[in-house]
């Protein structure tokens, strides 16, 4: 029987229906019975788990809860409501419980990255980076191969790079933002501004040989702060919406409305600039022998790579991605620590007091050194402090439980789940860090026996994700946070200028700080 001819004999078209108007109706139906099949399906799965009342039917939830900008408050609401082990889509659990977070990042662990999400965090977004890359065989391989480069070995010396980029924001501060009893009038410091152009001139001294200058000059080179800026609410919502996730990044849609290395403006003029670097190595390397090194005489990320035989591709990936996941995450590590540190005088001082002593007794030199820093307690202690109370990353990063199915905080998990990981709620475990944990105290990682510090310690670490996703970046971040704060706190006294209102925060998957303004004197260390 011919369509038409069935469409007539169907009883909506006695009612007047022409046979278009019915095939449309039938459509609507036909989607519909789908999508509330589809729906108590996928909600039947996971019915065991608690969670906001949406969630088992829609990723709404979630997606608002990012879009907000108080994600750190949704998501750790929810889970003080529900458990450590909440719902918060159909196919999703967020967990908040370090053992569960430790199992599953574990190297020989069969949990793979949720594709769906990471289709988001691709900074180049035609292919996938070490951070984004969901075949776990590949990722392990191509970290494998970046894994000098990020860790400085070779002929690098980050910590190098990092001392000559801190010397010009301590030299800028003290020339246009210290009070000083015979200067004039000086200007707030902007605390976010000056800690993200650290981190950027950090990241590509170190990565490409040659900072772009924004310590020096106070410029945000190339609209790059404003661009991530202007896409962080979108991108990290779109990540928790994985049916138009995979609509917006397929390789069609991309070729209408992606950025391009020809682009005059936003993403596309990185992409382009990260492009002709890149190339302009390779062909330097064969025609010369050798990497390319820097004005400093000293090599750099990029160099490693080439050197140990990474393809121009792979590295023109790595290198997009290095910028965007090792400034926003460090900054704001930065803020939220001296956020914390300037809002409770007794650590204030107490660091301060610490430095004096280190310098005095010539434990300290000028600038201190990673072994120097390592070897100061409670300057350890308030870094991971800050960590914990502002974690760099406050959500996300989902795996895929394995097809078998997993037992996590006591349930059964089925095979085919999204893990979802709450940073913020881990980090303030009541369990682990005491009843006091809402409470910027570093002193907490100096009670105890060595068993509880090391607990403590090790847990805070999961900021820095663990095993086999464990972040690359780690060594450059603890260099910056180290030297930061005890250069800073050397040379200068710092108070909040405004303490009834700090700052501005908005927190997606990663934290946005803005006008965190402080006025800075000259130290004074007894």
């Amino acid at each position: 029987m011919a369509l038409t001819e069935l469409l007539v004999a169907l009883p909506l078209v006695s009612r007047g229906l022409t046979a278009p108007q019915v095939t449309a109706i039938y459509l609507v139906i036909g989607f519909l019975s789908w999508y509330i099949f589809t729906s108590i399906t996928a909600w039947y799965r996971l019915k065991d788990f608690p969670g906001p009342p949406t969630t088992g039917f829609s990723n709404l939830w979630a997606a608002r809860a990012i879009w907000t900008g108080k994600a750190h408050k949704f998501f750790v609401e929810a889970q003080e409501e529900y458990g450590p082990i909440t719902r918060i889509g159909p196919n999703t659990l967020m967990v908040c419980d370090a053992a569960t977070v430790v199992d599953m990042n574990a190297v020989r662990s069969s949990y793979t990255r949720s594709k769906d999400w990471y289709h988001a965090a691709r900074l180049d977004p035609y292919d996938h980076n070490v951070l984004s890359e969901t075949d776990s065989a590949i990722h392990n391989e191509r970290k494998q191969k970046l894994y000098a480069g990020y860790n400085g070995k070779g002929e690098m010396d980050m910590e190098k790079d990092v001392d000559m980029i801190l010397s010009e924001a301590i030299d800028l501060i003290r020339t246009k933002y210290m009070h000083s009893a015979t200067s004039g009038p000086k200007p707030n410091l902007d605390f976010t501004r000056i800690s993200r152009h650290i981190a950027v001139d950090a990241v590509t001294q170190a990565g490409f040989g040659k900072a772009w200058g924004d310590v020096r000059e106070e410029k945000d080179h190339y609209d790059w702060l404003k661009t991530v800026d202007s896409m962080a609410q979108l991108l990290h919502s779109l990540a928790f919406l994985p049916e138009l996730n995979r609509i917006l990044f397929s390789k069609p849609s991309l070729a209408l409305i992606g950025p391009k290395p020809t682009d005059k403006n936003g993403i596309g003029v990185f992409l382009g600039m990260v492009k002709q670097e890149v190339s302009r190595r390779f062909k330097d390397g064969e025609a010369k022998g050798e990497p390319v090194k820097s004005d400093t005489g000293r090599s750099n990320m990029l160099d490693e790579w080439v050197k140990n035989g990474v393809s121009q591709r792979t590295i023109e990936l790595e290198v997009a991605a290095q910028l965007p996941a090792g400034t926003d995450t460090t900054s704001s590590a930065l803020q939220g620590t001296m956020l914390y540190l300037l809002s409770t005088p007794s650590a204030y001082s107490r660091l301060k007091a610490e430095i004096a002593t280190g310098i005095r007794e010539g434990r300290i030199s000028s600038p201190i050194t990673n072994e120097e820093a390592r070897k100061l307690p409670y300057l350890q202690a308030v870094l991971n402090e800050g960590l914990r109370m502002m974690p760099p990353v406050m959500n996300g990063f989902p795996r895929r439980v394995p097809p078998e199915g997993d037992t996590i905080c006591g349930k059964f998990v089925p095979g085919g789940t999204d893990v979802q990981l709450n940073y913020k709620g881990l980090l303030q475990d009541k369990s682990v860090f005491g009843h006091d944990a809402h409470l910027f105290r570093p002193e907490r990682y100096l009670e105890g026996d060595e068993e509880h510090r090391n607990r403590l310690f090790k847990t805070t670490d999961l900021a820095f994700s663990h095993g086999r996703w464990k972040c690359l970046g780690q060594k450059l971040a603890w260099l910056e946070l180290q030297k930061v704060f005890v250069e800073f706190l050397r040379n200068f006294d710092l108070q909040i200028a405004d303490p009834m209102n700090p700052c501005k925060l908005k927190v997606y998957s990663v934290p946005e700080m803005d006008h965190f303004m402080v006025r800075v004197t000259e130290a004074k260390l007894d």
